[in-house]
């Protein structure tokens, strides 16, 4: 075991400034996203909401709703548990739910990256340790500055499933004294998201085996030896994780014996057999995408559908050869370098475990989501470290004065090197870069302080929300500035699974002013009750545009190029019943042009000479196309209206005290 205390100065200094390069993408990430004028909208307003509830007493117990209920008849589960909620809670507490939430989600996502590189170090030494220092390096790059300090229950498991990967490796290695610190962080994962249950459940099981073994060893030596020796006791580190364990999934065992039982709608869930899931095959698929070269961590650009889509025979091949070599590794190794045996070892381990999950992901239109597929890029990560260590140990076992050497000055420049190229590409190329919802931050702070103004003085707001961003999007957000204002909020029936079942209006509960969340994809649609406080039009600039084109296209008798269909593969490709849906949507522009107009692919037809008659404005094309489609989650148009009580009981349908 090896110990960061027992570095010399200039190791001290390298490892400073590995840490600071490490940090610049995560440090980067919430610069960039401040400076877009982030503020939390859709689920990341509704954890901000928990986050408030942790502060102010009401304390949840299990995390936010699931779309399990989609898959399958069932009561739907929510996400295992609510410790992010808790965690969030210092952070947002002390820096507001703005700043505070990417603060928070990016100090988690990078301790799991310096842990990481921590726990090879400890267990394998400076060399190994600065490898992986390296390797991990590049999760900013393939993950993308959007990921680093995104909240949202689906990404915030993936980068720290590399720590809970990294200890796992550590307890089969032996290192017990890391129990209470990997309990922590199986409870972390498994808790973000049903997704990640299977994933962190069967880590969680590795790192068991590892510690049986390394008590069952610890047993046998101290029989086989005539004069004992003093070793470390096992039994206080084993008592931290029990402790860490209990005081972690506390309130989500306290739903479960006392509240609404979530443990047991997710085992329901799990046993549900009517739902369609992508299959072995596409799981089989995933794990060997996950061993392959080049490496996933190599790539910026992946979605969930190229981690599902069939392999080539050479990509297949390589996969194989690879898990072989990994096999090879195990086998090898295993007496005389323990430690790398291992981390070949929990590799393969969990590239069967997330090929298993990755074969009941559901068979949908979520299933192209890269957030169910982030522990591809950790199996990647370990099989990088995993080769790259054997071939340094090849390297060493042919010339021996390479074993030999201390790390020289020319092997830290390099590790340095490659660190700074990873952080800098991080910041200015590398993987996702926009933020979901990014189109409307400040429209939501315009919509939430419009709303808060109106609503000055009354304590008890209800607010309604008409359309779909305003349910997905900016009404969670406009509930949170509420909130942030002092008000009691409530929300009708129906809401309480994501808003909290204590912020659903009670029967006969005073209401001291109602405000209404509307948006709609039309800027022409029928005036919604109660007075305007604001409007948004997200395509204000574009309404000129579209009404000159809607005004060449409407009544017009619609004749198709003799390339139609090659202009549709052309410019579309995805499959044929995609391009049927585009051009279903085109053969409605004569009637409704507006609506059609505001759908980027059906611009992208037109512009390259889909229709040959009636001739189009080709500037104006262009404007649309440049534009792309404005629109958030299918609107356009977001208002925010104050009602009379009156109002409000016309439209849910319930009387109102007011």
């Amino acid at each position: 075991m090896h110990r960061l205390r027992d570095l010399d100065a200039r190791d001290r200094v390298l490892a400073v400034v590995l840490a600071l390069l490490l940090a610049s993408p995560f440090v980067a990430s919430v610069a960039k996203a401040v400076h877009q004028g982030y503020t939390p909208t859709n689920d990341e307003a509704l954890i901000a909401l928990r986050v408030d509830d942790v502060l102010a007493g009401h304390l949840p117990r299990i995390g936010q709703p699931s779309t399990a209920d989609a898959y399958a008849d069932v009561d739907p589960p929510h996400h295992p548990g609510p410790i992010e909620f808790y965690l969030l809670a210092g952070p947002v507490g002390l820096l507001g739910p703005d700043v505070g939430m990417l603060v928070g989600a990016a100090l988690f996502n990078l301790a799991a990256v310096l842990v990481a590189a921590w726990v090879a170090f400890r267990r394998a030494g400076p060399a190994v340790g600065l490898a992986a220092a390296v390797v991990v390096s590049a999760v900013a790059w393939s993950e993308g500055l959007a990921v680093l300090s995104d909240p949202i229950s689906s990404n915030m498991g993936g980068i720290p499933l590399l720590a809970l990967v990294a200890l796992a490796w550590a307890l089969l290695d032996g290192d017990l004294r890391l129990v209470p610190l990997a309990a922590f962080a199986f409870a972390f994962v498994a808790q973000q998201h049903l997704a990640l249950v299977t994933i962190s459940v069967g880590t969680a099981a590795w790192a068991a085996v590892g510690i049986v073994l390394a008590l069952v060893a610890r047993a046998r030596a101290r029989r086989a030896a005539d004069e004992p020796a003093e070793a470390p006791r096992a039994w206080p580190w084993l008592a931290g994780g029990l402790v860490v364990t209990l005081v972690a999934w506390g309130p989500v065992i306290g739903d479960q014996f006392w509240g609404d039982g979530n443990l047991g709608r997710m085992l329901e869930f799990a046993r549900s057999s009517d739902r369609p899931t992508l299959g072995p095959r596409a799981g089989a698929v995933q794990a060997l995408r996950a061993l392959g070269l080049p490496p996933m961590i190599a790539r910026t650009d992946l979605t969930g559908h190229d981690l599902t889509a069939r392999l080539s025979p050479v990509a297949a091949v390589v996969a194989l050869a690879v898990a072989v070599a990994l096999a090879a590794i195990v086998v090898v190794r295993w007496r005389t370098a323990r430690t790398h045996a291992t981390l070949a070892a929990t590799t393969l381990v969990l590239a069967v475990v997330g090929g298993l999950n990755g074969a009941n992901v559901p068979d949908s239109i979520e299933s192209g989501r890269l957030n169910f597929y982030r522990w591809t890029f950790v199996v990647s990560i370990g099989m990088v470290l995993s080769l790259a260590w054997a071939a340094a140990a090849l390297l060493a076992a042919r010339r021996p004065a390479v074993a030999e050497s201390r790390l020289g000055t020319p092997v830290r420049l390099a590790a340095v090197g490659a660190v700074l190229a990873f952080a800098v590409g991080a910041i200015a190329v590398g993987g996702p870069q926009d933020r979901r919802d990014e189109e409307v931050f400040r429209t939501s702070r315009r919509l939430g302080a419009a709303g808060v103004r109106s609503v000055e003085g009354r304590k008890t707001v209800l607010l309604l929300m008409h359309g779909q961003s305003a349910n997905l999007s900016v009404g969670p957000a406009v509930g949170l500035d509420l909130v942030e204002a002092g008000h009691e909020v409530r929300v009708t029936k129906g809401l309480g699974a994501g808003w909290g079942d204590h912020l659903v209006l009670d029967r006969g509960e005073h209401v001291d002013a109602v405000l209404l969340v509307a948006t709609t994809k039309d800027a022409f649609a029928s005036p919604l009750p109660g007075r305007l406080l604001r409007r948004e039009d997200l395509k204000a600039s574009l309404r000129p545009v579209i009404a000159k084109l809607a005004a060449q296209l409407r009544g017009q008798p619609l004749v198709y190029s003799e390339r139609g269909e090659e202009i549709a593969r052309e410019q579309l490709g995805g499959t044929a019943d995609q391009r049927s849906l585009v051009r279903y949507a085109a053969d409605a522009l004569a009637e409704k042009p507006e609506g059609v107009l505001q759908v980027t692919a059906v611009v992208k037809l037109l512009q390259h000479g889909y229709l040959t008659s009636p001739q189009l404005d080709p500037d104006a094309l262009a404007v649309l196309a440049d534009s792309g489609n404005t629109l958030n989650w299918g609107d356009d148009v977001l208002e925010v209206r104050r009602l009379t009580v009156a109002e409000a009981e016309a439209a849910t349908g319930r009387t109102l005290r007011g």
